[in-house]
């Protein structure tokens, strides 16, 4: 019964929240629940999507979180749920349900590794264009970018934000990320791919700890088969 009245609480919640921004159309590759497109899930977008579900702003294509074909209150609910880390985010982006996030990646191919730690050192290593204010659009990435950070004048190829501030954890002191790319995004991500550091929890909601995927599946190569039995001939 209470759990009943919390869910009910944070449904009405979320339907009375009037002072948010209105809901514009996003790229394909947005995250699914992401609906204004900041590279992250907040309890922001669960407010806008409330709005959407009560008729009050037209949906984008990030707005319908269990993929029903409607934005309805549900979906609200399922991703304040992934705010509050009581489900796991897994319905990819727009134009793929099925990717994964994964804390570290920053060029986007579901694993933390070498190439990952190489995008990220050319785009911090770029010559800076200028100092962010959270309000001027980067021109090389497209992005409003977040005050203090550097807007760079050279992307790397395949590079990606979505899962690249990693915040800090050493194995005994955890900060969350602070918003902005910067060198000690990189230095977290060095020192995975280096097996100094156990883990990339503190990462933006969607983006998942690398340790807690399972290890592939060896490939075992096909077994020739046996010849069939025969019986020698009698003499």
């Amino acid at each position: 019964m209470k759990l009943k009245q919390t869910i009910i609480g944070v449904m009405l919640g979320l339907l009375l929240v009037v002072l948010v921004s209105a809901l514009l159309p996003v790229p394909l590759n947005t995250i699914i629940g992401d609906v204004d497109d900041d590279k992250k899930i907040t309890i922001r977008d669960a407010q806008l999507i409330s709005k959407v579900s009560a008729r009050l702003e037209p949906p984008n294509c990030a707005s319908d979180y269990n993929g029903n074909g409607r934005t309805e209150i549900t979906d609200a609910l399922y991703v304040a749920q992934i705010v509050a880390g009581t489900r796991i985010h897994n319905q990819g982006t727009c134009s793929n349900r099925n990717q994964a996030f994964t804390c570290g990646d920053a060029d986007g191919d579901g694993d933390v590794d070498s190439t990952d730690l190489n995008v990220i050192t050319q785009y911090l290593s770029s010559p800076s264009l200028f100092t962010c204010d959270g309000t001027a659009v980067c021109p090389t990435t497209g992005l409003v970018c977040p005050a203090g950070e550097q807007c760079p004048s050279v992307v790397p190829i395949g590079f990606t934000r979505t899962c690249a501030d990693t915040g800090f954890n050493d194995g005994t002191s955890m900060l969350p990320p602070n918003g902005i790319l910067d060198d000690g995004d990189r230095l977290m991500i060095e020192l995975y791919v280096g097996g100094y550091t156990p883990a990339l929890s503190m990462c933006d909601i969607p983006c998942r700890d690398p340790s807690t995927i399972p290890p592939p599946v060896p490939f075992a190569a096909p077994s020739k088969p046996k010849a069939p039995f025969r019986a020698p001939a009698r003499r």
